[in-house]
């Protein structure tokens, strides 16, 4: 899924509250993309939930074979941060 805009994002109604980490996601969620939590994350939240948790598309940082498990395609992010 390519980056949402703001407009988008501002769009999205999550379905938990905002954790102690300031991220709307589960508690156990610390919106580090690079964290265990993330791919945990991924299974869970919708695409838009995903982003607006960890500022990034669910492929972002996902090896081939993860991204295959996935069902999605290589998405290049060189303007994300």
């Amino acid at each position: 899924m390519p980056m949402l805009t703001t407009a988008e994002l501002a769009k999205v109604v999550p379905r938990w509250p905002m954790n102690d980490y300031n991220i709307f996601a589960p508690d156990w969620c610390c919106g580090d993309y690079q964290c265990a939590c993330a791919r945990r994350a991924r299974k869970i939240m919708t695409d838009a939930e995903y982003q607006l948790a960890f500022g990034v598309p669910k492929e972002y940082g996902l090896d081939p074979e993860d991204l295959a498990e996935l069902g999605g395609t290589t998405v290049t992010m060189t303007e994300v941060l």
